[in-house]
């Protein structure tokens, strides 16, 4: 869709101009209107049927001033519908939002009296009308996009690993979190190092469309985590630099703070991994201070909404070591959470170690050493499979890649098993399920700096081999993140430098 324009005063030029993107009462910085002749626009997006068919729509209601009607109005705008997936038609082809120069395609154009104030079928009259681009015209783009539409499951509904778009999310970036909105889309939150090196937002359809474009919230952080909430909203959390404290913030989907950034820790150096709640509490596994304690201390933070930590258990005492966490919100309501702990071991060895945390953040049971791990660079990551089931991912002893299915007590129920051999030196795991039961898991080989991912199934076998997702040598991908939207579209993200000729920018990965 065109923004919608009303044309008063009988010259040419619009004296009122509306964006259209986003659900419900549009925002004042979305409307421009100097003459007021506007009281305020909603839009209204979504799904529904007729005469059989599944539909989709875009509505805009646009509340006038009678003086509007008096000045003649009239609106102006046009807009098109197409199937994303099919490019012949070219129309949306690579992501963009036009038909292409050369296509005929049609579209609908609007201009109405807003005086007449009746209603105007599509080609009853010269009101509402379709029109079509011609094969002379250059390319007729549109300024803004919507779809909830799913790409096509494949035949079984399962993850398939089919590539649906690779985009572009930041010049260059030190850190990324990924969380699922409850209307599908997604949240990419990014350290951005070419954008004067600040924290920034943006929102992505599952598609990879741009939503909302790379919005700062924060100066400079380190370390990002974020989830999902039963609201529909998602959380970030973070380690303020200045004064290394933990910090958290909540977005709903429109990009809107629900939370500002609030402390949560004294100290928290990293910030390793964040959860929810059923009840709409999160947990955040930190390694630093809470109230009072050793700042090597890992801890399991109950942190409510309004963004004051409830309640923390210290998982580990001065031994522990916490470069890399994770957290794993379990069918019982509480959550799984993984960990190292050095054993000051050769080469700085670590336990991994996994323990349930009630939502009063008390631990469930004994924590589990599930594995032992390398020191230095290790890391732990962690999706659910399934029925109950997580796998927990891990650098071995060994540097090789590994990883255990453990239930909802922790208890390991299957493995360790190595998929990669000894060396590999596997860094910064991240993982998630995937559509159909089973996860992935993405990581950097130290060993050519190569970037992968590796399936498992429902019951934690080996799905084939290592799929390639970067490239190695010297610009190569560091923190990473994924995670899988509800319609099944699994995304992964990587932080990348921008050096480099050509540049090597940051990435998001969309699969299915």
């Amino acid at each position: 869709m065109q923004d919608i324009a009303l044309e008063c005063d009988g010259e040419p030029g619009a004296e009122v101009v509306i964006d259209p993107d986003g659900d419900g009462n549009l925002p004042a910085s979305q409307i421009s209107d100097p003459g007021g002749y506007v009281f305020g626009a909603a839009s209204y997006r979504g799904e529904g049927a007729a005469g059989g068919a599944t539909t989709r729509y875009w509505n805009v209601a646009i509340g006038v001033d009678a003086s509007a009607l008096a000045a003649g109005c009239v609106l102006t705008t046009e807009a098109t519908a197409d199937d994303r997936d099919d490019e012949s038609d070219g129309v949306y082809v690579d992501g963009a939002l036009a038909i292409s120069g050369g296509v005929v395609y049609p579209f609908v154009a609007w201009r109405a009296n807003l005086g007449t104030c009746t209603q105007h079928a599509v080609n009853a009259g010269a009101e509402v009308t379709t029109a079509y681009t011609r094969t002379t015209d250059g390319d007729h783009p549109f300024a803004h996009g919507y779809s909830r539409l799913p790409y096509p499951p494949t035949a079984s509904g399962a993850f398939a690993g089919e590539e649906v778009a690779r985009v572009q999310y930041a010049g260059g970036s030190a850190y990324v979190a990924l969380a699922g909105f409850g209307d599908g889309t997604l949240a990419v939150f990014n350290r951005d190092t070419e954008a004067a090196d600040s924290t920034r937002l943006a929102i992505y359809d599952s598609g990879g469309s741009e939503l909302l474009a790379p919005t700062e919230f924060e100066p400079v952080v380190n370390f990002l985590a974020a989830t999902s909430l039963p609201s529909g909203d998602v959380a970030v959390a973070y380690q303020f630099p200045d004064d290394q404290s933990g910090r958290v913030a909540v977005f709903d989907a429109s990009g809107d703070a629900v939370l500002a950034p609030t402390q949560f820790a004294r100290v928290a150096s990293p910030v390793a991994a964040l959860a929810a709640f059923p009840d709409g509490n999160m947990l955040a596994l930190i390694r630093g201070q809470v109230v009072l304690g050793d700042a090597s201390s890992v801890w399991a933070v109950v942190v409510a909404p309004n963004g004051a930590a409830t309640a923390q258990t210290a998982l580990a005492t001065g031994s522990g070591q916490l470069r890399s966490g994770a957290t794993i919100a379990l069918p019982t309501g509480d959550v799984l959470v993984a960990y190292l702990v050095s054993t000051g071991g050769p080469l700085g060895s670590t336990d991994v170690r996994a323990a349930v945390i009630a939502a009063d953040g008390s631990v469930v049971g004994d924590p589990t050493t599930v594995g032992a791990g390398s020191g230095n660079q290790g890391v732990v990551a962690a999706a659910a499979l399934g029925g109950g089931l997580v796998a927990l991912f891990y650098q071995d002893g060994n540097r090789g890649g590994a990883y255990v299915v453990v239930d909802a007590a922790a208890a390991v129920v299957a493995g360790p098993t190595v998929f990669l051999p000894a060396n590999s030196s596997p860094f910064y795991m991240s993982a998630t399920d995937v559509a159909g039961g089973g996860a992935i898991v993405t990581y950097r080989r130290g060993a050519g700096n190569a970037t992968e991912y590796q399936r498992v199934d429902a019951t934690g076998a080996l799905v084939g081999a290592p799929v390639a997702t970067l490239p190695g040598g010297a610009f190569y991908a560091s923190y990473s993140a994924a995670t899988t939207l509800s319609d099944g579209t699994t995304v992964l993200a990587y932080a990348r430098t921008p050096d480099g000729d050509p540049p090597y920018p940051a990435e998001l990965l969309f699969l299915r």
